[in-house]
Order: C-alpha cells, then sequence, then structure tokens
C-alpha cells in the first residue's frame, strides 16, 4: 500500500511531485519549468471553491505549463501525479520550437495514453522498489 508508505515517510505533497519529476529527468525528459512550480495548484485553496477535477495545461506561452490537483497524500494521488506530469511532458515535447497551430496532440486518446503509461509505470513493483517504497524480497516471494 502505497498510501502507508507514504504517511510512513512523511513524504509531503510537494516532494510527490519532485519524485514525479525526478522519474521523467532519470529516464531523459524534461524538468519542470519555473512557471510550473511557481503557478500550479497543487493543493486545494482554502479561501475560495476550486474544481477539484486533476487536469494538466500548456497555457501557450513561455513555458507556462500547470498542474490543477487538489492533491492529498495517498496512493490515487501518487498515480495522478504522474499521469498529469506526463502530460505536461507531452505538451514540452510537442511546443519545443514549434508555432503555436502545432502545439496540439495528434489525438485526445493518445494524450491520456501517454499520462496512463506513465502513471502505471509509477506505481509499478520496479519503480517502487527503486523509490524504496516495496522491498524486493515481498514482490519476489509471491
Amino acid at each position: 500500500n502505497i498510501t502507508d508508505v507514504l504517511i510512513k515517510k512523511q513524504f509531503s505533497i510537494d516532494q510527490m511531485y519532485t519524485t514525479a519529476e525526478s522519474f521523467f529527468t532519470s529516464i531523459g525528459l524534461y524538468s519542470m519549468t519555473p512557471k510550473f512550480w511557481a503557478r500550479s495548484m497543487f493543493r486545494k485553496p482554502t479561501d475560495r471553491d476550486a474544481v477539484c477535477h486533476a487536469s494538466a495545461f500548456d497555457m501557450g506561452y513561455h513555458n507556462d505549463y500547470r498542474v490543477k490537483i487538489c492533491t492529498e497524500i495517498n496512493d490515487d494521488y501518487f498515480y495522478t501525479i504522474h499521469h498529469e506530469m506526463g502530460h505536461i511532458e507531452y505538451y514540452m515535447a510537442y511546443s519545443e520550437n514549434q508555432p503555436y497551430v502545432y502545439r496540439s496532440g495528434a489525438n485526445s486518446g493518445f494524450h491520456e495514453a501517454i499520462g496512463d503509461t506513465i502513471g502505471m509505470f509509477a506505481i509499478s513493483p520496479a519503480h517502487l522498489i527503486k523509490l524504496g517504497f516495496l522491498q524486493e524480497e515481498a514482490v519476489n516471494s509471491h
């Protein structure tokens, strides 16, 4: 159970995002931009109502990519963070040196497949062992 491990290791919401970013950079993808860190909504606001459906955005201007996630420390959000940041990686890849008119995904289904693939890898036993969330012996004993 990833939730139990996150709590036991006293993971913060910020650590969940930096762990996801480390995953992407470890496979040769992009670091998140300074605007991502400054302008994304990682927590549910306490001073106003907000729609909390997790979403990723390419704001279309000067490397401004954002997520909107009312993050809680649990396994669902660990997956969701990787999924949504997978969309950001895809945005970054096809926006590099492209005019705005060409800065959209080939197909929304493919975009979701990218996010789901990243999310599934994030919760795979191999990745969880690498993070120290699972013991290799526990996986191999089944």
